[in-house]
Parts: C-alpha cells; sequence; structure tokens
C-alpha cells in the first residue's frame, strides 16, 4: 500500500522537478508546488479582493459622473423653465415702464451701469433656483 502511495504522491513531483529553476530533483518539485499552491492563495486573498475593490470604484466613479452630468441638465432645463416664467410675468417691461418715469440723467446712469441687466440675471437666479427645488 505504501509503495502505492509513493508512486501516486512522488512520481508526478518527480515530473515538476523538471520546471525547477534554483533547486533540481525532489527539492525544486516541491519548491515548484509550494510556489504553485502560494500563486493560488494569492488570488483568492489579494487579486479577487482587489478586482472587487476596483469594480466598485469604478461603479461609484459611473455613478457620481452620470449623477453630475443629470445635475447640468436639470439646471439647463430650470434655467429654460425660469426665463419662460420671467417672460410670461412680464418682469422686464414692468421694469422698463418704471425706468421711463425717472429722469434723463438717472436713466442714462442705470444703462451705462447696466443694472437692468444685473437684475435679470438676479431673477433669473432666484426663478432658476425656485424652479430646481420643485424638481
Amino acid at each position: 500500500m505504501i509503495k502505492i502511495f509513493l508512486l501516486v504522491v512522488l512520481l508526478p513531483l518527480s515530473f515538476f522537478a523538471f520546471a525547477a529553476d534554483s533547486n533540481t530533483g525532489f527539492g525544486g518539485a516541491f519548491q515548484a508546488l509550494i510556489d504553485f499552491a502560494t500563486d493560488i492563495m494569492n488570488f483568492f486573498t489579494i487579486a479577487v479582493p482587489s478586482f472587487f475593490h476596483r469594480l466598485t470604484a469604478w461603479a461609484f466613479e459611473a455613478f457620481i459622473y452620470i449623477k453630475f452630468l443629470l445635475y447640468i441638465e436639470s439646471i439647463k432645463f430650470s434655467w429654460q423653465v425660469a426665463k419662460l416664467i420671467i417672460s410670461d410675468l412680464s418682469i422686464s417691461e414692468t421694469i422698463t415702464s418704471s425706468l421711463s418715469s425717472l429722469s434723463p440723467t438717472i436713466r442714462a446712469v442705470i444703462t451705462d451701469l447696466r443694472l437692468i441687466d444685473a437684475l435679470n440675471v438676479i431673477l433669473n437666479a432666484y426663478v432658476t433656483r425656485m424652479v430646481l427645488r420643485f424638481i
């Protein structure tokens, strides 16, 4: 029985002896087996967890990228809606008609300083923020 066990175990080990790097014979074969077992253990303990870490990092990166793109598109959409709301409420026309009652010098100063444009930008920002809160 022992002879059969030795034949089954040691004969395949002798074939590994030819592939040994620094040692020859059974020592090299055993070293090759140890290296093979170490490679298998490193695969399951280092390579597989590293793969899952990279996979989850990639998934989070893709999720954040898509969320950022959707956020930008929602801002563009909200800005278009805000422009429609401001034009429907005719805020710019009301401001322009109110300016006509001022003296020409004050109107010229307001026009030169572009205060009306600044007011329109601020109104667009506030209305866009209001629309974003609804989304």
